[in-house]
Parts: C-alpha cells; structure tokens; sequence
C-alpha cells in the first residue's frame, strides 16, 4: 500500500519538469532572444585541398607580438633562429632568420640550410690537359689556368660548348717568348669546355684550378 504513492509522486514531478521546459522555451520565443554559435570554416588546424589568405603571418597566432598586414597580399614570418627539429630539416623548407637578416630554406642533398639566393662554393685543382674537352656538372664552374710559352710565344684560347661540337671563345691571351698567361672563364651547367693553344706553340699547363659554385 505505501508504494503506490511513491509511484505518484515520481509522476507529479515529471510532469512539472516538462511544464517548466515548456515555458522556458516559451520565454525564449516571446522575448527574441537568440543563441550565437561561433566557429571556424575551414577549421584552423587541419589538411586543406586549398587555402587562399588575403595577408598572412607565418609563426605567431597573437595579433599583439605581430600585427596583421595592412596590405593584401603581404606574409610576414616570424624571424627564428635555425630550426634543429627532424620534421624541421626537410627538403624545401622555409624559414626567416633573425640574426642574420635572411630567408634560407632546407637543401636536402646536402642537408644543411642555406640562404635563398646563395651558393655553396667548392675548390678543386683537377688533373686536366690542354686541348682537351671536359664536360661541367650541375653547378656553375669558373675556370682559371695559367700557361707558359717557350720561344715565339703562343696563344692561349678558353673555349665553351653546348653541345661539345660547336665551340665558342670566351676569353683568349698572348703571351711573348718564355712568358706565361693566366686566363679565367666561366662554364654554364652541364656545358662543354676547354684550353686550346695554338697549333705552333710550345705550351705547359702551369696551373688549372676550378670553383664550382652551387
């Protein structure tokens, strides 16, 4: 018998949870109030298809330590120092250092930063001959040779090829009896070059040194 008002009582205060509900939501009607959702599309953390920005700052989400550009078009990157990080150091990354004032981006063959715009230079004192033809690599090769003349002199000529079959002179020099020449030219990548002398001269090869700048 004592159970049965129990059961009652759990109805009454079911139906006067409702009836509250319903007139909050009545309340929200009849007064025009409104609920404001705010979010993010496309969602600022994520993979995109494509992303288009009028301005853009690379490295900073706080407006106070970089303010936005005024003009479209512009990105500006926080200046870091060299990034060490392993997902850092990776083939066609970009950075700006602020030491130094540059942008410089990841060379992976040769794993090392470098600054956009420069080069790495390498010297080398390679065995070579005269009136030989040499193909350049994949840098851009600067050439300098000195050559000694006997008696009646000679003529030095520093030659480049495209193709190893059309040659073209781009530097030449004279030397007098017993004298010798130094000559410096410059080689195009994967270009064909030589020293030639003429014909007639007693010619040594003194020196032959090349730059290769990548």
């Amino acid at each position: 018998m004592w159970k049965r008002p129990v059961f009652g009582s759990l109805v009454l205060v079911g139906v006067m949870g409702l009836a509250i509900g319903f007139y909050t939501l009545s309340g929200f009607a009849q007064g025009g109030e409104t609920i404001t959702i705010t979010t993010y599309y496309p969602a600022p953390y994520g993979v995109y298809n494509e992303l288009r920005a009028n301005k853009m700052v690379i490295g900073e989400s706080d407006s106070g330590a970089i303010p936005s550009p005024d003009t479209e078009g512009v990105m500006i990157f926080k200046g870091i120092s060299e990034p060490t990080g392993s997902n850092d150091q990776q083939d066609g990354a970009l950075y700006y250092d602020d030491s130094e004032h540059k942008f410089k981006y990841y060379d992976g063959s040769a794993s090392k930063w470098k600054e956009m715009g420069g080069f790495d230079v390498s010297f080398s004192q390679p065995v070579r001959s005269l009136n030989s033809s040499y193909q350049n690599g994949d840098a851009v090769r600067i050439v300098t040779v000195s050559v000694g003349f006997g008696a009646g002199g000679g003529y030095t000529y520093c030659e480049i090829s495209v193709d190893g079959t059309t040659w073209q002179t781009a530097v030449w020099s004279s030397a007098l009896n017993n004298a010798w020449t130094t000559s410096t030219f410059i080689i195009p990548k994967e270009w064909y070059y030589r020293v030639r002398t003429n014909i007639s001269a007693v010619a040594t090869l003194r020196s032959w040194s090349e730059w290769d700048l990548r």
